[in-house]
């Protein structure tokens, strides 16, 4: 018996692409750019209130996104639903990548998933964007860079504030992200900026910069800006032209390699 879809034709398709096939050698990715909710489980839908906060979608980091991508020239992939229905920065096996709670809220979609119904999800939604992440950095090759755009709530119930703006996260390119600190620091001095403060990154909790940046020994980094910063299209320009003025300068005191952006 042939499983049971989860997207109908209504519903759209994962993975937005802006710019795809760019010259750029950067490719931007952001894991929890979209709220959407899939059709099929709106009947067991959290609330209204819920799906515009942190626990549902990472506020203000596709916007941001979109403004350091233009600004690279770069290509970057997105995904349209909410890690509420399946996390994309999860490894397959975790508990939370299709969470039953998520900062104590109750998710009813996630209660009780069977198998197959975890197994749909990921088919339908989960691989078709690491599959695109996979497609854009072939296309590129081994000259690469991966910038995953995330935010953070400055603080989760239960937990002390999180006096960080910006948390810069990598494993293998440590000059990268020393470098890209100092560069933001230069320009504003008053930013408080963290080196894996605000999250540590692991095999356990983390996917996206892992499978595709570790693997291919290619410089990444994951850029946490805390979501309170990305209130108004003019947070997000500013965040957006800082970045990417400060990217490139980083990189290029980060490895012998001469790096430039292509336009």
């Amino acid at each position: 018996m042939a499983r049971a879809k989860l997207l109908t034709d209504n519903d759209p398709y994962p993975v937005k692409l802006h710019k795809p096939s760019s010259p750029s050698k950067v490719l931007v990715v952001c894991d929890h750019a979209g709220d959407l909710i899939p059709n099929a489980l709106q009947d067991r839908n959290v609330s209204l209130a819920d799906l515009s906060t942190h626990i549902a979608i990472d506020i203000g980091a596709y916007a941001v996104a979109v403004e350091l991508a233009k600004n690279l020239n770069a290509t970057l992939v997105s995904q349209r639903y909410s890690r509420l229905v399946v996390d994309m920065n999860r490894p397959t096996n975790s508990d939370q990548g299709m969470p039953a709670y998520s900062d104590d809220t109750r998710i009813p979609f996630n209660q009780n998933i069977g198998d197959t119904e975890r197994q749909t999800r990921l088919d339908e939604i989960y691989h078709p964007y690491h599959n695109e992440i996979v497609r854009q950095l072939d296309e590129i090759g081994e000259s690469a860079v991966l910038i995953a755009m995330h935010s953070f709530t400055p603080k989760l119930k239960n937990a002390p504030k999180r006096i960080w703006h910006v948390d810069l996260m990598t494993r293998t390119h440590s000059k990268f992200s020393e470098n890209l600190k100092q560069q933001l620091q230069a320009q504003f001095p008053n930013l408080n900026i963290g080196l894996g403060e605000v999250f540590q990154m692991t095999d356990e909790r983390d996917f996206t910069i892992p499978f595709h940046g570790e693997s291919r020994n290619i410089p990444n980094i994951s850029i946490e800006v805390r979501n309170d910063l990305l209130q108004s299209h003019t947070d997000i320009s500013r965040w957006g032209e800082i970045l990417a003025l400060s990217i490139p300068a980083s990189l290029q005191t980060a490895s012998d390699a001469d790096f430039q952006i292509a336009v």
